[in-house]
């Protein structure tokens, strides 16, 4: 019994050295930080102490929304991807210009790359990625190279054109002035109602009597358009707000009538010649009356 009681008190003895010896490394562990520990706090207290602060102002997202609307075009999409807020703020991006230089494709010029593909593929990703909704201004700057074909534009403008778009600029090269019609039908349903500009270049332009959908329009530019007097009227008919009409080189119109409702109209541009490198394409003498 006495070796028993013996062995007990060493037992004891020797748990209560072991457990010293842990709270006096866990007192040195804590007494010395990791310096890796260390100098992420060093660089912590540096910067400000919140690395979240570090990659930009905290401002609200409506402002980032503004800052990214004000952006080139291609900076603007690939800003979206790499920050989430600008990735919202592109699914309804306000501006949609598609040019060469709007693309990233004008510095390109002179090397071996195939631009007629280049400008579709992207446009059709643009397109893709946005969210068919706040689109204010619209603009498409075309030429031959580019080789667009008239169904795919009229995809591109299907997607486009959407309720609240304001303007449109479409701008066509010669040989699309017979084979295009622009679509009206991207201005029905109430898509039309809120656009104030409209410029066309080089297509054909129809509308039918009784058509009301650019209620709101106050600049109507046409240049190189196939459109007759009548289709004209019908247009402007019914553009209660008009204030400048701006035509030229449209050869198919000889006669226009200005409705006398049209108060606010004040600017009126009337040009039937063409250009000196477009008049060997016409080679009848072009007569023009305006009955106001």
């Amino acid at each position: 019994m006495g070796m028993l009681s013996l062995n007990r008190i060493l037992l004891k003895q020797e748990r209560r050295r072991r457990l010293r010896r842990i709270q006096a490394h866990n007192e040195l562990i804590t007494k010395v930080p990791d310096k890796k520990d260390s100098l992420c706090q060093q660089d912590d207290q540096s910067q400000g102490g919140d690395r979240s602060t570090s990659s930009g102002p905290n401002l609200p997202e409506d402002i980032w929304c503004l800052v990214h609307s004000l952006m080139p075009l291609c900076d603007s999409a690939h800003s979206a991807c790499v920050s989430r807020t600008f990735l919202r703020s592109w699914r309804c991006h306000p501006k949609l210009i598609f040019s060469e230089e709007t693309l990233g494709l004008k510095q390109k010029e002179g090397r071996n790359i195939n631009i007629a593909w280049d400008f579709t593929s992207r446009v059709n990703q643009i397109l893709k990625n946005h969210s068919d909704t706040g689109v204010k201004i619209l603009e498409f700057v075309i030429n031959n190279r580019h080789n667009v074909n008239t169904c795919q534009l009229n995809s591109w403008l299907q997607k486009a054109v959407t309720p609240g778009i304001e303007k449109i600029t479409l701008f066509l090269p010669m040989e699309y002035r017979e084979e295009y019609n622009f679509p009206c039908s991207v201005l029905f349903d109430g898509r039309g109602n809120s656009i104030w500009y409209l410029n066309l270049t080089n297509c054909a332009f129809r509308p039918v009597a009784g058509f009301d959908c650019l209620r709101s329009l106050t600049k109507l530019r046409l240049y190189g358009v196939c459109i007759r007097g009548d289709e004209l009227g019908h247009l402007i008919s019914n553009c209660f707000a008009s204030e400048e009409l701006q035509v030229w080189c449209c050869m198919e119109l000889i006669c226009l009538t200005i409705p006398f409702w049209l108060q606010r109209l004040s600017c009126l541009t009337v040009r039937v010649r063409y250009a000196a490198s477009d008049r060997e394409h016409s080679s009848k003498p072009h007569h023009f009356r305006l009955l106001w």
